[in-house]
């Protein structure tokens, strides 16, 4: 049997499509954030970096990093049907992907204490997770028409959905406050201003459903959140993407101790550095199609949604079938993906040098609907470091993907990695992450030589 594809199954795949192709989360560019030349890149994880940076200016004109995280999306991609262009994700049951594109941002270092810079990104991330992966189903065309399904019951289920969309302008400022027999104290702090493109999250919890034959859904019970911000209604309706339409204000900070070498040899010892990164919230009006709803052991014809050409029609659908709720939301919060970095940098001999850091997720996406999505991370990442390039070797584990291992490095004025090449290359693909940057700048010279540039 073949199907059309509705417009608002099509502005769900558009919303995946986003994900999937626009070239950008983090942690972004892993390796490449422990190289001390790398200044502009490493900002999001240690604002106070800038304070020591070994440019006098840097210019990073363009940057992408994308990553996804899942069990078995790309597995399961290869099985997309023309008919039924959602049903793959029905061997999955949960998935994140992000993208971050770093606009031209520049840095300058002030002297020996001070640094300031100017970043500009965009970033996009949209995560789903589900008890049951048949739940996915839902969005395939035809539904649960799959007749393996027909007298299947779900029981005290959950789906959760999140998209995101926004863009940030962070001016960052680092000082050294204190510097001592080489013995060095710095803090920096980014201050943003947030502007929110597009959020929206569905949410289905305590459903309990019997499949019957003909894409009936009998004795339905459970509550359903469909929610989406305002601005989304321009973009779709009207085709009018409304900049600073929403602005809000976030925040990054670090502090960051360097130990130096007896004499003087080398750049440091090690370092150690302690950051919050990515605070603060958007908050958003709800467009008049969003709605709350509850079912109670009713049966629902599941074909009826297929007539829904767009969201309007959706969400009359939706209410025409089930109880709204007398809830009343003049507006949303969507919580950035906030998180406590923990550093330690150790320089072991001339271009060899071992870093270890945590990223503790401290919002969840996971069922906290109103947090982007996050999760910790640990790397371990030795590295090999000089003037003009450097080569790292990122191996890393965070709660949903699992363990990777991988390769970064930087050349002249370009830096690239794929951190999980060597485990996609053994074949597993819970995890994808790839980037592409490009910088260059001038060298400081501090009125005494910066061990920076001996090497």
């Amino acid at each position: 049997m073949t199907h059309e594809l509705t417009s608002w199954k099509a502005w769900i795949l558009c919303w995946a499509g986003v994900f999937l192709f626009l070239p950008g989360m983090g942690q972004q560019w892993k390796g490449i954030i422990t190289d001390n030349q790398a200044t502009l890149a490493r900002l999001h994880t240690q604002p106070a970096a800038i304070a020591d940076m070994p440019w006098k200016w840097d210019v990073m004109p363009l940057g992408a990093d994308f990553i996804a995280v899942n069990n078995g999306l790309f597995e399961s991609m290869a099985n997309i049907s023309q008919d039924e262009p959602l049903r793959f994700l029905s061997d999955i049951d949960r998935w994140l992907l992000g993208a971050t594109v770093q606009l031209p941002s520049f840095g300058l270092r002030i002297g020996e204490r001070h640094g300031i810079a100017l970043q500009l990104r965009m970033r996009a991330f949209g995560a789903s997770a589900t008890s049951d992966n048949n739940l996915f189903g839902l969005l395939g065309e035809g539904g649960f028409e799959d007749p393996q399904l027909t007298g299947t019951a779900f029981q005290d289920e959950f789906l959760t959905g999140l998209v995101h969309i926004w863009g940030e302008i962070g001016a960052t400022y680092g000082l050294q406050i204190y510097n001592r027999n080489g013995h060095r104290l710095q803090a920096g702090i980014t201050l943003k201003l947030l502007n929110g493109f597009g959020a929206g999250f569905i949410n289905l919890e305590n459903a309990s459903f019997v499949v019957d034959e003909d894409n009936q859904l009998s004795e339905v019970t459970g509550t359903l959140q469909f929610i989406y911000n305002s601005d989304l209604d321009a973009l779709l309706n009207e085709g009018t993407l409304r900049f600073f339409a929403r602005p809000s204000v976030g925040a990054d900070i670090g502090f960051e101790y360097v130990n130096p070498k007896p004499n003087g040899e080398g750049p440091y010892r090690f370092k150690l550095g302690l950051a919050i990164m990515d605070w603060g919230k958007l908050r958003y009006s709800p467009s008049r199609n969003s709605g709350e709803y509850a079912a109670n052991f009713q049966d629902i014809d599941f074909n009826a949604f297929e007539n829904a050409e767009t969201l309007e029609e959706l969400a009359d659908e939706v209410g025409r079938v089930l109880d709204e709720l007398d809830i009343t939301r003049d507006r949303f919060s969507i919580q950035l993906p906030t998180k406590l970095g923990i550093q330690a940098d150790y320089h072991i001999a001339r271009i060899y040098y071992l870093n270890f850091s945590a990223y503790i997720a401290l919002t969840s996406g996971r069922r906290d609907i109103t947090s982007t999505p996050n999760f910790s991370a640990y790397l371990l990442t030795p590295r090999m470091e000089k003037r003009t390039w450097s080569l790292e070797l990122p191996l890393y584990y965070h709660e949903l993907g699992g363990f990777a291992a991988g390769l970064s490095g930087r050349i002249g004025p370009v830096f690239l990695g794929v951190p999980n090449l060597f485990t996609a290359a053994a074949g597993n693909f819970d995890d994808f992450n790839a980037f592409l940057g490009f910088r260059f700048g001038g060298r400081y010279k501090a009125p005494q030589e910066n061990p920076f540039n001996s090497r």
